[in-house]
């Protein structure tokens, strides 16, 4: 199992704070790359979870790019399953 911060460069320093310090196991974000995973497939569950409209909010809020297709055929999905969460 690798202990290793995510965060960590080659170089030892840090990606997520921008430090010339390093990681380490006493720094408030350290994280293994395995728990990492686990936070983004919880947060993305978390989103599945919401309906339509408000990932698109979300979506646009964050800049995240949806192509206009992929919204109207989203928008229609959701008409036609009378907006049942999807």
């Amino acid at each position: 199992m690798d202990n290793k911060c995510f965060a960590l460069l080659q170089n030892g320093r840090c990606s997520a704070l921008n430090d010339s310090q390093g990681c380490g196991e006493r720094c408030a974000f350290y994280k293994t790359a395995e728990q990492l995973r686990e936070e983004r497939r919880r947060a993305m569950e978390r989103l599945a979870g919401l309906d339509l409209e408000y990932r698109l909010y979300i979506a646009d809020k964050y800049h995240l790019s949806i192509p206009i297709k992929v919204r109207h055929v989203l928008s229609n999905v959701q008409k036609i399953s009378g907006g049942v969460r999807i």
